[in-house]
């Protein structure tokens, strides 16, 4: 017997619904992986930054000429600014995910199932494009940290060469 919430939504397809709901229920899977990678990404990139920054500060600028003591600040500043950037990628973000099912179960307990199907399609592409914004942020404090350490690298070769002929 079919009652009235059993119905599709005006304009729903159930064949339709149920390929939507798997497949942004798959986004979402593929963000949180992505989100995973990226943390580890970073969680290495903080690791190198401190190991940088540790043997940079070990070295005996106070008896160096000006040159040295300026590549030595100068490192130290990028490495330090690249753990900050690593940190903030690294650092817990919330990301969105499915309503929650006490929330779903109170609005739609009496709807059929395609109906609680359709918003929760919504709630996950509402949810995916919050992800994407803050999935977007943390790449871009990764990739920001790499070009610094990249530049930090540099510096620190530029001060082995010099310590070395000096």
């Amino acid at each position: 017997m079919s009652s009235a919430s059993d119905q599709p939504v005006e304009g729903s397809d159930p064949g339709t619904l149920t390929v939507l709901y798997e497949e942004t229920r798959r986004t979402i899977d593929q963000q949180f992986e992505l989100v995973e990678s990226l943390t580890n990404r970073s969680a290495q990139l903080l690791g190198f930054a401190a190991i940088i920054v540790s043997v940079v500060g070990s070295l005996n600028a106070n008896q160096a000429s000006c040159w040295v003591q300026a590549l030595v600040i100068t490192d130290v500043a990028l490495f330090s600014v690249a753990a900050a950037l690593c940190f903030a990628a690294w650092r817990f973000h919330t990301y969105r995910d499915d309503p929650h099912p006490e929330q779903l179960y109170s609005h739609y307990r009496h709807s059929g199932e395609l109906a609680m199907r359709d918003q929760i399609i919504g709630n996950r592409f509402a949810a995916i494009r919050e992800n994407d914004g803050v999935i977007a942020r943390k790449r871009a404090w990764i990739r920001d940290a790499s070009w610094i350490l990249a530049a930090g690298f540099v510096v620190l070769v530029a001060l082995v060469v010099v310590r070395l002929f000096n």
